[in-house]
């Protein structure tokens, strides 16, 4: 047991922080109350604002009037039910007055009231109310009070009919989905699929039309009613916004290496974990998956390759604070950026090393309140399963093997040839199981729905999400479910104060077997198919190791609940126009409640003995972790234009600490097995543990941006950062960048190539960047309980177990970056970048004296280097009613250990100067041997060998193969990363896909995995591929039981782990309005969707690609089939 100073002490000495108790939860869940309330306040306005999600006809209002104009009238209705009134101010209207009084009456009734018997009728869209004259045969008595469509009747007046029009491409094509608004109103709507529109508006009014990808155009009526309006493409990225630290920049204003992931893009992949949606997404971003298994399928997220021995995680920031992507739903994600370079990333100083990763999500905006609904369902399987050898193959193979190397045979001949007959007859005794359609029995289920909502005035405006998700593992008990509530909202206070009120809210249940996944698996990747699955008085007891199904089914169970919540209270205040301050301050809570209940399982013996009777014991572990995060920050943002010289600055500040607290407690001995409670259990043999641990974290940063004549651009950041996880003296560190762009298209001599290169940028950068992630207090050495013998008498103390080194610090890295971005006839765009970097200080335990009895302290000691290339290509178009847009990535990395100090560790996995981290490490198998006559004249090698055997390569040539013949043999950092996606719409059919794939890397498995009859397991089918004197070029060597030889690590067992996945393959329809025909609903998408549908590669036929390493006891990855629906209210 590990002992700390107090946390008192701690917060002395490590910032000052407030440490973890009941006063801070006193104090989340009155901030927690508080944002509750604001986001209440926020709905109840915004419901009852009119217009924006009721009816206006609605809207209740007292008004009293004598013998009035009825325009003045008119304009009172407006003012209070915030409507518009048209009619033609001549005829009834022009000199009629009325007297009306009503008490809190509805418009729609104020208005059949007040219209009575002056042959007019009324209607209303949206906001608009429509007065004109009724038609001479329509019946004065038909009154529908609320009815949007209310009539009264009588002859009278004639009003302008709605403006009609269509929007369309210079090629003629039709827009669907345009957004037609009239100026200065919330009057709006869109187009039809035949790009068509129709809308109340008057001579004069401005229509303001905007579509994704094109220039917005203003028309003014005159009084035409048909309109034809052609849209031209945009004719630059000038005016594109991408959130960058603690702040926003145009995209052509940009001079660091920035990716940009819109949030429909992310949407459109139906994955369980937002982190899988991200592979293919930006060039040397790496996502690697190895696991399928429900809840734990989230990907490995690595950023121009891996720069340290410690955590490689980049830094991700939900809306500016510090989460796990996997908990955000990816449909309220509006953009994800990606800051590679250390000129984008040097912002987050000691955090950013590894890269950083901003997700931000939607935000209400003013407008008609709208509601939104996706939901998908669909199967799972497998993306590759190994063909393991039937029984009688099995036998025949097994015996080969035994008498291969001098061993009688398992099996008689007789029973082997007889086993078919024996087991037509009786397949209980004389199975041929396949042990893996035996565990994967379900299709896997998987179900996802969210419903959004967005809308607000001018003053107020909230987005929410409701999302559930629940999937299915294809093993039985392995599950995993994820509800999620989010709200944003935004509040303007007053000219000068915006405040910002979010709340997150997410349980996450994950349910797996009492022993876990990979056991299960691992017992099934080891028995062959002569082992029976049950009888019919229980489960059968396997020959060697578990049965796997009665671990599955009926050896318990283990589960973990995860709430979390997150409010976010902020605002904005502008002094002047130029000078504002940003004020951010986020409690982000969540726990792990596990409960792990191991219960017996009962195997049998085929005369029905019970397998080892009493070795079992039920076991019950319960244990909970908590993480509480504070994070505050504030940042005073200053801009300026002096003539063609523009300033932007920032200076800001934050705060940050992490706590951290768990405990357990453990029972066996479960009197009733099924009983699943720790007070049931016996108490002989109970353990109880806990521990904690704190860091904080506090800075000062600021950012300088220079633009003259938007061409000549420079930016300057700094990070001064205190980190509590270092001793005194080192835990302050500054972290500086530089950057510069030359926008060489708003040069004048470039008029001329304008036409092919509209936008054309260099960019270069340079920065350093730290990283914290190493430990929480890698400089301290703790103390562990032990026994003295004092006198003969024994006495409890402490004792340190290793040494200590206040000299550590961060990790280090500097990038320098070259880029260029460009944009060829309006529709092909590319950027590319070269960058070097080179990280230092990385933690290394290096050798002491082993007299000193106490374990080496950390250093920093090692050097790695990651340099590389980028570049990025996407082209879009249109030909009449299709439209098309493709992108690709391509990114090469070269990792390589510079120097650590001399130290390397042996093993599979090793880290040697002048080599990339974690390469393979073995002998360089030269062959098979093909008689015993060479193999007596080769080097020794291990064991018996045997003609067929591998040949080993003896590089020191001292005629043995040991140790020191061994070599770097392969190297898992992919080396290539590429992929490649495409959207194609015809009318009202879409069309994307998206392949993925990784080159130059290697893959190594070992022991039950890959080798034949390894510790008594079985074979696979292309196992029957082995070497025989007349098959000297097998694939295999010859088989052989329970000899060294053949399984040594060695490059005969590296196998090519480059791939290319067909990731997503999705078709979709959609029905807008003028044909769904259904009132209220906008728009409906239907698709059908194939997630990892096919992969390409030369790995080990039966195993995944993307889990090239260990012995294959991994949960399968999963190709998903689903249907889904999209439908906008």
């Amino acid at each position: 047991m590990q002992y700390k100073q107090s946390i008192d002490t701690f917060c002395i000495n490590r910032l000052s922080y407030p440490a973890f108790h009941k006063d801070w939860i006193r104090f989340i869940m009155k901030v927690n109350t508080l944002i509750i309330s604001v986001i209440a306040f926020t709905a109840q306005i915004l419901l009852a604002a009119p217009g924006r999600g009721q009816g206006n006809e609605k809207t209740v209002i007292s008004l009293s009037f004598k013998n009035s104009p009825i325009k003045k009238i008119f304009s009172t209705i407006e003012t209070k039910a915030d409507v518009v009134i048209m009619y033609e101010n001549t005829g009834t209207l022009k000199n009629e007055k009325a007297t009306i009084s009503v008490t809190d009456k509805t418009v729609a009734d104020v208005l059949n009231e007040l219209l009575k018997d002056k042959g007019l009728k009324w209607s209303i869209r949206e906001n608009v109310i429509r007065v004109e004259a009724a038609a001479p045969e329509e019946d004065k008595s038909i009154s529908r009070s609320g009815s949007p469509d209310l009539i009264l009747l009588a002859p009278g007046l004639e009003l302008p009919p709605p403006v009609k029009g269509r929007v369309t491409d210079s090629a003629g094509a039709p827009l669907n989905g345009a957004s037609v608004k009239i100026k200065g109103t919330q009057t709006g709507t869109t187009t039809n699929a035949r790009g068509e529109f129709s809308i109340d508006a008057n001579p004069g009014d401005v229509l303001v039309i905007t579509f994704v990808g094109y220039q917005q155009k203003s028309v003014t009526l005159t009084q035409s009613n048909n309109l034809s309006i052609v849209m031209t493409l945009e004719q630059a990225v000038s005016d594109e916004v991408v959130v960058v630290g603690y702040s926003t920049q145009k995209k052509a204003n940009l001079t660091g290496a920035v990716a940009v992931i819109s949030g429909k893009d992310i949407a459109g992949r139906q994955v369980g974990q937002t982190s899988m949606a991200l592979q293919g997404m930006s060039p040397g971003l790496t996502v690697t998956q190895s696991s399928g298994q429900p809840g734990k399928d989230g990907g490995t997220i690595r950023l121009r390759g891996v720069g340290t021995l410690g955590d490689a995680n980049p830094l991700i920031l939900v809306d500016g604070v510090p989460n796990d992507i996997n908990n955000v739903d990816p449909n309220i994600i509006e953009s994800i950026t990606v800051l590679k370079d250390a000129a984008s990333a040097s912002i987050y100083g000691t955090r950013a090393a590894n890269g950083v990763i901003l997700i931000t999500t939607k935000r209400g905006s003013s407008g008609k309140f709208s509601i939104n609904y996706s939901g998908y369902v669909g199967i799972q399987k497998p993306t590759d399963l190994k063909r393991r050898v039937n029984a009688v193959d099995h036998m025949t193979m097994l015996n080969l093997a035994n008498t291969n190397v001098g061993r009688s045979p398992v099996f008689e001949e007789d029973y082997i040839k007889n086993y078919p007959s024996m087991h037509a007859s009786d397949p209980t005794l004389y199975p041929d199981t396949d042990w893996f359609k035996e565990i994967y029995t379900r299709n896997g289920l998987t179900q996802n729905h969210s419903i959004d909502f967005s809308g607000g005035t001018d003053r107020v405006k909230i987005m929410g999400l409701l999302g559930y998700y629940d999937q299915q593992g294809i093993l039985n008990n392995t599950d995993f479910k994820r509800y999620s509530l989010r709200l944003n909202s935004d509040i303007k206070l007053s000219s000068k104060l915006n405040v910002k009120a979010d709340i997150f809210i997410r349980f996450m249940n994950t349910a797996q077997p009492g022993s876990g996944t990979q056991l299960v698996l691992f017992s099934t990747n080891h028995l062959a198919s002569i082992e029976p699955t049950r009888y019919s008085f229980g489960y059968a007891a396997p020959s060697t190791g578990s049965n796997p199904l009665a671990l599955l089914n009926e050896g318990g169970y283990d589960r973990t609940n995860t709430p979390s919540i997150m409010p976010t209270l902020g605002f904005t205040y502008h002094f002047i126009d130029d000078l504002y301050f940003d004020f951010s301050f986020t409690s982000n809570f969540w726990e792990d409640d596990r409960k792990n209940f191991k219960t017996i399982t009962q195997t049998y013996y085929p005369n029905g003995d019970l397998f080892a009777p009493g070795s079992q014991v039920a076991r019950l572990l319960q244990s909970n972790s908590r993480y509480f995060q504070n994070n505050t920050w504030g940042t005073l943002n200053y801009r300026k234009t002096f003539a063609e010289h523009h300033f932007k600055a920032l200076l800001g500040a934050s705060q940050e600490s992490y706590n951290y607290r768990w405990f357990s407690a453990s029972r066996d001995n479960f009197v009733l097995p099924r009983n699943d409670v720790i007070n049931a259990g016996g108490s002989g043999n109970q353990q109880t543990a806990g521990a904690g641990s704190d860091w904080s974290l506090r800075s000062l940063f600021g950012r300088l941006n220079y633009d003259l004549k938007s061409k000549y651009l420079f930016e300057a950041d700094f990070r001064y950062d205190g980190s509590s996880r270092f001793a005194e003296g080192r835990k302050f560190g500054f972290f500086p960048s530089f950057s510069a762009g030359w926008r060489l298209s708003q040069e004048g001599f470039w008029n001329n190539l304008s036409t092919v290169a509209n936008e054309l940028k260099l960019r270069a950068s340079w920065g350093k960047l730290g990283n914290q992630n190493i430990g929480t207090y890698p400089y301290d050495a703790f103390l562990s309980s032990t026994i003295f013998s004092l006198n003969g008498v024994n006495v409890n103390g402490l004792t340190p177990t290793e040494m200590a080194n206040p000299d550590i610090s961060w990790e280090t890295s500097k990038m320098t970056n070259l880029g260029i971005d460009g944009e060829l006839w309006h529709h092909l765009s590319f950027s590319f970048d070269y960058y070097r970097k080179r990280t230092e200080g990385i933690l290394l335990r290096l050798d002491v004296p082993s007299i000193i009895g106490l374990t080496a302290p950390y250093q920093n000691a090692g050097v790695v280097d990651n340099n590389g290339w980028e570049l990025s290509i996407g082209y879009s178009g249109r030909l009449r009613d299709f439209a098309y847009r493709f992108s690709g990535t391509l990114s090469d990395v070269k990792n390589k250990i510079i120097d650590l100090k001399g130290a390397n560790v042996e093993g599979l996995l090793v880290n040697f100067e002048g080599y990339p981290m974690n390469s393979f490490y073995g002998y360089e198998a030269i062959g098979y041997f093909q008689s015993a006559d060479e193999i007596a004249s080769s080097p020794k090698q291990f064991g018996n060998v045997i003609p067929g055997g591998i040949k080993y390569k003896d590089l020191d040539g001292n005629n043995t193969i040991d140790g020191n013949d061994r070599k770097i043999i392969g190297n898992q950092i992919p080396r290539y990363t590429y992929s490649l996606s495409g959207n194609l719409n015809w009318k009202n059919i879409d069309l994307s896909f998206l392949l993925q794939g990784v080159g130059k890397a290697d893959g190594y498995l070992y022991g039950t995995a890959i080798m034949p009859f390894n510790n008594g397991s079985t074979a696979l089918e292309m196992h029957k591929d082995y070497w025989t004197p007349d098959n000297p070029n097998a694939a295999f060597p010859s088989l052989t039981f329970n000899e060294s030889n053949n399984i040594q690590n060695s490059s005969f067992w590296v196998k090519n782990a480059s791939y290319l996945r067909m990731r997503n393959l999705q078709i979709g329809y959609t029905l807008d309005e003028s044909i769904w025909g259904v009132k209220g609903v906008k728009k409906l998408r239907i698709y059908v969707s194939g997630q990892n549908l096919f992969t390409v590669d030369k790995f080990w036929n039966g195993f995944d690609v993307e889990a090239p390493v260990g012995v294959g006891d991994y949960y399968p990855q999963i190709k998903t089939y689903s249907a889904g629906i999209n439908i906008n209210f």
